[in-house]
Parts: structure tokens; sequence; C-alpha cells
């Protein structure tokens, strides 16, 4: 990977690392797929950022180290140092995703929630026991919830399947599968704990090959409720009049003008006549016979 790059939540922005697109190895994403799967890293960030300040009540900052493609067993391995690995089920596809929390960061939250001085670091410890788990509960909610949240828009939904070690996830995961790592860092009290997310490949393509259909549907509903309004429209009835542009006159020549009088107009005679609809100038044409009948033969637009 290329150095850590912050996203959310931090002083300054730059580009994060983005993977290069393999065409040896048709399993890994190619580019504009990584922007993708980018946003909703970063969408994800900010959310889970306030999300966490709220539940702490302590100032929370998100940063991304970025993300990369991985085998899914290149993840597990690095999950064993990890305090636990959250197993979510992916839905409607089949299959899992990882969360896998360091353990600074499980027990940097622990600590708060437990009321221990934020000063001081917290306690080194392999794993979580299961009453560390329970009371921990809210906040693999949280985490969980913000995740799917951001997800959903593209048609992948996540629930919880199992809080354990990296182990005993490997044991129902894919191991030879490759998985798009996103990097996360959290910012607690002015030290940064860490932790990783890993979404199947396939599952990131069905789920933007998904939202680019949602797009085109949402571009061709619109064209087709326009369609359908003109269609309505087109039947309603609209006056229209043929009108020889006038001239001006004081209100007070108008009261006096009687039977007889002749109402000079500022238009030389045989000039185009202009053709009102509802009222507002929209065509002009010239006054001809047609038949036995005399109409208007539109010549321009207004």
């Amino acid at each position: 990977m290329t150095p850590e790059t912050p996203i959310a939540g931090s002083d300054g922005l730059a580009e994060a690392p983005r993977p290069a697109y393999d065409v040896c190895n048709p399993d890994r994403l190619p580019a504009e797929r990584v922007t993708f799967v980018d946003g909703i890293h970063l969408q994800f960030l900010q959310a889970f950022a306030l999300e966490l300040t709220s539940y702490l009540d302590t100032p929370v900052e998100a940063e991304s180290g970025g993300l990369d493609q991985a085998p899914v067993s290149a993840f597990l391995d690095g999950s064993a140092a990890d305090a636990c690995v959250m197993a979510l089920e992916l839905s409607p596809m089949r299959g899992q995703a990882w969360v896998g929390l360091s353990a600074k960061f499980v027990f940097r939250v622990l600590d708060i929630l437990l009321g221990a001085p934020q000063t001081s670091a917290p306690a080194a410890r392999a794993s979580i026991t299961e009453i560390e788990q329970n009371v921990l509960h809210e906040f693999f909610h949280t985490l969980l919830t913000t995740l799917d949240k951001a997800w959903s828009p593209s048609g992948i939904s996540l629930r919880m399947a199992a809080i354990s070690g990296a182990e005993e996830v490997r044991q129902t995961a894919d191991p030879d599968g490759t998985a798009v790592v996103l990097h996360c860092k959290i910012k607690i009290g002015g030290e940064v704990e860490t932790f990783r997310v890993a979404v199947p490949v396939l599952a990131v393509r069905l789920a933007a090959l998904q939202s680019e259909q949602s797009a085109a549907g949402e571009v061709s509903g619109e064209t087709a409720a326009r369609a359908a309004l003109l269609n309505v429209v087109s039947g309603a009835t609209l006056q229209m009049e043929a009108v020889l542009a006038g001239s001006s006159i004081r209100l007070g020549d108008l009261a006096a003008m009687q039977p007889g009088q002749i109402l000079m107009l500022t238009q030389p005679a045989g000039s185009h006549l202009d053709c009102l609809v509802n009222g507002k100038a929209k065509f002009r044409g010239e006054w001809i016979e047609h038949g036995d009948r005399h109409g208007l033969q539109l010549d321009s637009l207004v």
C-alpha cells in the first residue's frame, strides 16, 4: 500500500491510495469500482465518527488509511492479533463481510464505557471476554448499523452473524476469495486506534452494477414520467387569438372615442399578425384566404 491518507475527520485532505487493476487477475476491481467503494468508505467513516461521538460522549474523528485488495486468508491472518472479528452476513447475495477490530480500539472504547481515565493506556489484552462483549453490545450495534446504512443504497444489506476470533471466522470463510480491505483510523482523546473492514470483491461488483442500473432506471423513469405528462397535457384545450399589434392611446382619448372614429395604428398596412396562446404571443403569421374561409399562416416563432 501507499502511505496512509486521511479522508474524513482530519485537518487535510489528499488523494487516497487506489490499487491498480490487474488484467491477469479478474477477481480484482477495476479503477471505477475502486472509486465506487471508496465513496462508500468515506460515507461510512463520516457517519461512524458522529455516531461514536454521541455514543461515547467523547469527541471522535475518523480517517481512512486507504484501501487495498487482498486474499481473504491474508485479511484473517492479519486479524489474528485483533481483539475480535465481526462476521457479517451479506444479503441478498450469499457470503460474508468482516470487521477486524484491533485490541487497542476495542479496549479504548471499553475503558471509556467503564469510566476508566482516558489518560491511561488501555490494558494490553489479547481478546475480549463474554462479559466484555455484552458491555460492548451497543458499540457493535452502532458500528454495524452505520456500515449497513452506507452500503444499503447499493443494494447490500448487512446483519450480524457472529463476534469471535479470526480462527473461528476462518472456518466459515472462503480463504481463496479476494476482498476489498478498508483501513480505518479512529482518533479518541488524542489516541489513534485502528480497525479494518473486508468486503468480498464479488459483492462490490454486484453492488456497483445494481447502483448503475438503479441510476439508469431513475433516468428512464424521469423520461417516462415526462412523456406521460406530455401525453396528458396534449389533450388540453388552449385559447388562440390572432391580433394586429396596436398602438398606445391616452386614457382620456379612449374615453372620448365615438363610433365611426378611426383609430390609427403604428403598424403599416399588410403587417403580420401575432398569434396569442392564452394571452401570450407565441407565433407570428400572415392573414390569408383558405378556400371559403380565412386563416393565419404561421411564419415564425415569437
